[in-house]
Order: structure tokens, then C-alpha cells, then sequence
């Protein structure tokens, strides 16, 4: 395995190079043709395009079917501050004595407002790859699988049959690279071009710097050619390397190097010297070019293939921030936006293919054999679990971006992607408005997706039925430790265990609706614990929670709950039963109170208003640890709400936590003298009112979270704000 990995190693220089992408559309920045016109009513109001997102600086010239872009803003400004405050130290004053010193002042001039990075092409390489890597990982799993079972057979597993999994499995991977690179006769390289934009002043001493520093690195190579070319507008300077010489070096370079290992040499001859020779003359017109220019007002540093290989967007409305995935950007164009990121479509969907795992359980169910009794009832569940899995997998990917946005702290906008299938986005959060005004520290709400949650523990059941069926398996081997089991446990626990979910999926899901709501505040009382004074519990409050969902049948709910105590109690008998010794009966009390029925396990402490346990009435089923909070929601919700947003939603409010605390620290101050007589000095100042009040404030600068996932226009968004003080 390892020379096998040698191997792959010694070819990577072909995972540079791949077919071409498709050809562009008329749309810019779209991989499928667009769509004709579809005749709308008069009365439908048409809305006015979007502009281009100018305020994105370079996107303005970055090629509209680019996979990657990722740009950075305002970083001379983050670099002034700093060296202001780097002024001010006596590092500063040691370093400015110092003949040769830069001038700190001129440090943001050099880094410029802006630095980016963008890639032409790679896209379509990168799905064969993952596809390929995760089908050779599933086939290796199968080897994996039929090899256990040979052992169980009691063979000793033969070293040439080792040998011959390792080398098929290695040849089978470069055979899929070499797939990859193959797909057409004319080869391409991914273009990368970086850069940055400082300021006007500095952006001949930028340039030059650059093509020096290129200049010191590779002139010295013996494959490099001295090259200079117009593209664009732009002069470039730099340096060549025809592809054919630098694949052809480092496959004898690798040769060279597995020389001493006749293993791995005989694994590198396993690409056969015609293909070789094949990859080789379609590379020949490959020239790998590292070179570097400016162009308005920005300095450019290119990798890629020759001078044809660097292409900028004619003109903004031909670029990517002409295209939908960046022109929604143009809501914050009047924020300060600290930096954008974009992939393309063929780029995320190289994700894909590690999301989806059917194809391990396919290549499993295809490696079942002797000693397996029944074989055919193991076929099957992997099968069902593969095609189960499958549709797990699917996604409606498109193109993903993201800004930062500096706004009232610091926030993320995303747009593109894929939906969360576990989300209902169209259904309407109705308990939104009822848990804020609770005013908590933090609520969370979102809709299930029925139909996904469904299919996901449909999955787990088949997990279930194969883990039974490897148990009856493993109970016919004579020497099977499960013979130690006392008979008939594991049927009765099988049998509980299924019955359970019976209670769930027939009787808990059927009955529960997929909303859900999740509230906590810092106003809980706190339980009489041993070992807490009645002062610390008058006048202190605790955190609660409670976590809320929709009743749509009230009966199939007391039956799950009827059922799930039987279980319980059928499992501490088989405890007595099988230990020995008389386990008690613990079984839900039921607490009356309004028009909500609370379900809880009796503990000493458990009282008031605190209650962990399950509440629930015809509307609403509830968990959580407060009666009053539960209550409090009841009541809340019964008030019809809007619903006016929808997908998910998350808030945390940090003020009432901060003011928790500092009550928290007010009435209950640490006696430093007492619980640190033997603590260092330094700790015992930390203990200190003032201290801590100092700390407190400081740390209120931080104002909350919040998090959405919705659907704008049918394309899948999200925002993370974190809010801060500046």
C-alpha cells in the first residue's frame, strides 16, 4: 500500500492538468443554456436587474466562468492600526535605532487595499478526482470485508493474494487519474493569478520587487526558459517550463528514487509506456509559465499555461461580478465589506461525491460470501441501505459566496451552495414571536423536513436489521463470545429495542409536527441541593431551558409514551432477572397544572420550579427543565402568530447573561482570602471586585449571535452576524 501511494505521488503532476471545461454560455458565469423567455402578465411586476458588483473591486476583471476567486479589502488599514499600536512599544524603539529601518509609515502604502487571488479552470478535474478517490476507498472496503471473511473461514490469508489487492488497487487509482487527465486531447492547466493593489506611490518599487524575487527563484532551475509576453494589456516577465520535460523528469525522478525497492518498481511498471508516451504528446504543447506584471494599478503574479492561459474579463459586465452569484452583493455595497470568497458550481459539486457512501455498502454487498449463512438477507439490507444512502447524497448544488461585512461587529452572508435538506425553508416559523418575547439569552427555531428525516431513519432501521441479522449470525459459531449470554437476553433486549421504535415511528412521528423551538433564559429557580445554602438559593437564578414542538395528534402521543414506560419497565425486569438482583421500579410521575400534563422522574431535589420532564397539552408537546417557562410558552403560543419568517433562525442575546453575572458576582463576591490563602498574588488580584467588574464590562462589548438559513430567489442563503462593541 504504501509503494502504492509512491506511486500516485509520482504522477500528481498530472492532477494539474485535465480536459477543458464547458464552453461558456451565453449567460456569463452559467453552466447550462439559458432558458427562453417565458411570457409574464402585465400586471406582474418585472424586477430591475441587479447592477454590477463594482464594489468588489477586482471581480470587475475576474472571468465570469472562473471556479475560484477570493478577495481581500481594507487590509492597509487593519496594517495601520497595528503599526500604530507597534509605535508605542519598546520593541518599536530598539528596532527604529537601527540604520537600515523601514519607515513604518509607509508599510499600509506597500500592502495596498486590496489582495486577491482567482483560478481559471480545475473544476471539472477535481470531480473526477473525489469521485474517483471515493470510489477506489469503497472498492478497497470491499477487499477489506471479503478478507475478514476469509479469515473467518479459519484461512490464513495468502501473501500473493495481499499483494495482488494492494497492486490492483493502486493501478485501478492512476488508471482514474490518468482518466481524468485523458477526457480530451487537449490538455489544460488551471490558471492561477494572485496580486494586490497598493498604493499608486509604491506600485513601481511592488512590481520590480516581485519580478526579482521570481526572478532569485527560478532562474537557477535547468528546465526553466527566460520569457516575456503582452496579455491583457499587461507586460509580463518570468519564466517557462514545457510540460512534456517536467512530466517526463519527474516520472525518472520517481523511477530513480523506488529504484532500490523491485516492489515498487514493478508497481510503476504497471502503467503501461504506450499511455505514458500518450499523456506525454498531449502535453507537449503544455507550457507551465510562472510569471508577474501590473495592470490597473495592480500587481500580477500568473501560474499557468503560457501567455493564452491569463485571461481577464473584457469588461465588467462581461466578469464574475456581472453574475448573479455576486451581484446580490450589492446590499452591502454601502457597508464596509472586509473580503469575498466564490466557488463555482463544478467546485462545490466536488463535495458531492464524498457526501454520498452507497457505494461502499454496494461493494460490500458484493463481497458477502461463505462462512455468512444468509447470504442473501445481507445482500439485501446493503443494497437497501446503499440506494437508501444514495438518496441521502442528492443535493441541488450551485454556485457558493460569501462576503464578510463589518456591521455593527462582524457578519458573513452566504449565498449558493445547497440547501439543508434537513430544513422545511417554505414552512412558516409560528413560535418565533412568542419566544421573543420571553426574552431569552437564546432561542432557535427551524421546520423539520418530514419526508428527509423519514429517509434518515429508515437508514437507521436498516443499520438495525443488519446489526440483528449479524447477531443471529454470530450466535451460530460455536466459539462466538455470545454464547457467554445468558439465553434469551438478547432476543427479549432485541425485542424491547424494536418495540421502541415502533413507539417512535408509528406512534411518537406521527404524532409530533415538525416544528420546533428551542427557548432558554438565566430566570430558573434553583433546586434545593444538598450542600447549597437557602441564601444562595433565594436570591440566585439558574439557567432553563425548554425545547417546544406541535401536537398533531394528541392520542398517538400518551400511546408512545404508555409504550416507552412498558419498555422501561420490561428492561428493569430483564435487569433483575439476569443480574440477580431486585432492581427498582422507576417509572414517570405525573404533575397536573393548567391545562399542561408533566411527565418526570422522581428525584429529592426536584421541585417548584424546576421540573426536568416532559410537558404537553393538544397543542404543544414541551422538554425541558422549568414548569413556569413551559407554562409561560404555553400561553404565548396560544395567541395566533404571523409567521413571517421562515427556514432557521438562531439568537443569542449575551446582555442578560452579562447582567446575570454581574448580579451573580454582586451577591455572591468570592472571599480571595479565604479560597486563595496559599494562591499567588497575581491570582488573588483577579479576585478583586474591581477586577471583575473591569472584566465584566469589557466583556459586554460583546452584544449577541445570530444565525439564518432561508431561501431568496430559489437559491439557498445564510447569515452569521456576530455583534459586537467597537
Amino acid at each position: 500500500m504504501r509503494n502504492a501511494l509512491l506511486l500516485a505521488a509520482a504522477s500528481t503532476c498530472l492532477l494539474i492538468t485535465g480536459c477543458d471545461k464547458p464552453a461558456a454560455t451565453s449567460e456569463p458565469g452559467k453552466g447550462t443554456p439559458s432558458l427562453p423567455d417565458v411570457p409574464t402578465a402585465a400586471t406582474v411586476p418585472v424586477a430591475a436587474p441587479l447592477p454590477v458588483a463594482s464594489h468588489l473591486g477586482i471581480a470587475t476583471r475576474v472571468p465570469a466562468d472562473a471556479d475560484f476567486f477570493l478577495a481581500g479589502y481594507h487590509a492597509d488599514e487593519w496594517v495601520k492600526k497595528t503599526i500604530e499600536e507597534f509605535l508605542k512599544s519598546e520593541l518599536f524603539k530598539d528596532i527604529e535605532s537601527k540604520p537600515d529601518a523601514p519607515k513604518p509609515e509607509e508599510v499600509p502604502l506597500y500592502v495596498g487595499d486590496e489582495a486577491f487571488v482567482f483560478v481559471n479552470g480545475g473544476g471539472v478535474q477535481l470531480q473526477a478526482l473525489t469521485s474517483g478517490y471515493r470510489d477506489v476507498m469503497a472498492w478497497s472496503t470491499g477487499q477489506f470485508v471479503a478478507g475478514a471473511l476469509r479469515e473467518l473461514e479459519k484461512k490464513e490469508r495468502d501473501p500473493a493474494e495481499t499483494k495482488a489487492w494492494a497492486d490492483s488497487m493502486s493501478a485501478d487509482l492512476l488508471e482514474r487519474i490518468l482518466n481524468a487527465v485523458e477526457k480530451d486531447s487537449q490538455l489544460q492547466v488551471p490558471s492561477v493569478v494572485m496580486g494586490w493593489h497598493p498604493d499608486a506611490a509604491k506600485l513601481d518599487a511592488c512590481s520590480k520587487k516581485v519580478a526579482e524575487g521570481l526572478d532569485e527563484l527560478l532562474k537557477k532551475s535547468p528546465d526553466a526558459q527566460p520569457v516575456s509576453f503582452e496579455a491583457q494589456g499587461a507586460s509580463f516577465k518570468g519564466f517557462e517550463f514545457e510540460g512534456s520535460k517536467v512530466f517526463a523528469k519527474a516520472l525518472e525522478d520517481a523511477r530513480k528514487a523506488m529504484a532500490e525497492d523491485p516492489k515498487a518498481k514493478e508497481m510503476l511498471d504497471q502503467i503501461p509506456q504506450e499511455r505514458i508516451e500518450r499523456v506525454l504528446a498531449a502535453m507537449e504543447k503544455v507550457h507551465f509559465t510562472v510569471a508577474s506584471g501590473s495592470l490597473d494599478g495592480r500587481i500580477f503574479l500568473y501560474c499557468g499555461n503560457g501567455k493564452e492561459g491569463f485571461r481577464l474579463a473584457a469588461s465588467p459586465e462581461q466578469s464574475l461580478a456581472a453574475t448573479d452569484d455576486l451581484k446580490w452583493t450589492n446590499a452591502y455595497a454601502e457597508k464596509k465589506i472586509s473580503g469575498t470568497v466564490y466557488f463555482s458550481e463544478a467546485m462545490v459539486r466536488t463535495v458531492l461525491p464524498l457526501l454520498d457512501s452507497s457505494v461502499y455498502f454496494e461493494e460490500i454487498a458484493k463481497k458477502i460470501g461463505p462462512p455468512i449463512r444468509n447470504e442473501r438477507i445481507f445482500r439485501e439490507l446493503l443494497s437497501d441501505l446503499a440506494q437508501t444512502e444514495k438518496q441521502l447524497a442528492q443535493r441541488d448544488a450551485s454556485a457558493l459566496s460569501v462576503i464578510g461585512v463589518a456591521d455593527e461587529g462582524f457578519r458573513l452572508e452566504f449565498r449558493g451552495g445547497w440547501p439543508d435538506p434537513a430544513l422545511d425553508y417554505n414552512a412558516p416559523l409560528r413560535m418565533a414571536e412568542a419566544a421573543d418575547a420571553k426574552k431569552p439569552v437564546l432561542r432557535a427555531h427551524w421546520v423539520q423536513n418530514r419526508a428527509r428525516n423519514d429517509l434518515s431513519w429508515k437508514s437507521w432501521e436498516t443499520y438495525g436489521l443488519i446489526v440483528d441479522a449479524a447477531l443471529e449470525e454470530a450466535k451460530a459459531h460455536a466459539d462466538s463470545p455470545l454464547k457467554k449470554v445468558p439465553e434469551g437476553a438478547i432476543p427479549e433486549l432485541l425485542s424491547e429495542i424494536r418495540a421502541l421504535n415502533r413507539a417512535y415511528r408509528d406512534e411518537f412521528r406521527a404524532g409530533i409536527g415538525d416544528e420546533v423551538a428551542i427557548v432558554a433564559d438565566l430566570k430558573g429557580e434553583i433546586p434545593a441541593v444538598p450542600g447549597i445554602s437557602e441564601e444562595v438559593i433565594r436570591n440566585n437564578t439558574m439557567p432553563r431551558f425548554v425545547i417546544v414542538r406541535e401536537v398533531k395528534d394528541r392520542a398517538l402521543l400518551d400511546k408512545a409514551g404508555a409504550t416507552s414506560a412498558g419498555v422501561w419497565s420490561n428492561l428493569t425486569g430483564m435487569a433483575s432477572k439476569y443480574s440477580g438482583n431486585e432492581m427498582p421500579l422507576i417509572l414517570p410521575q405525573k404533575l397536573d397544572s393548567d391545562d399542561l400534563t408533566t411527565w418526570y422522574f422522581p428525584a429529592p431535589f426536584i421541585g417548584g420550579d424546576f421540573v426536568p420532564g416532559v410537558s404537553l397539552n393538544d397543542k404543544l408537546w414541551m422538554v425541558g427543565t422549568s414548569r413556569e417557562l413551559a407554562s409561560g410558552m404555553a400561553k404565548a403560543l396560544a395567541t395566533p402568530a404571523s409567521g413571517s419568517e421562515s427556514g432557521m433562525l438562531v439568537e443569542i442575546d449575551m446582555a442578560p447573561y452579562w447582567d446575570w453575572m454581574q448580579e451573580l458576582v454582586k451577591r455572591n463576591g468570592l472571599n480571595a482570602d479565604q479560597l486563595l490563602e496559599e494562591a499567588p498574588e497575581e491570582m488573588k488580584k483577579l479576585t478583586k471586585p474591581e477586577d471583575v467588574e473591569k472584566a465584566l464590562e469589557s466583556m459586554r462589548k460583546m452584544k449577541g449571535l445570530s444565525y439564518r438559513k432561508w431561501l431568496e430567489q430559489g437559491k439557498p442563503r445564510a447569515s452569521l452576524h456576530v455583534r459586537y462593541a467597537n
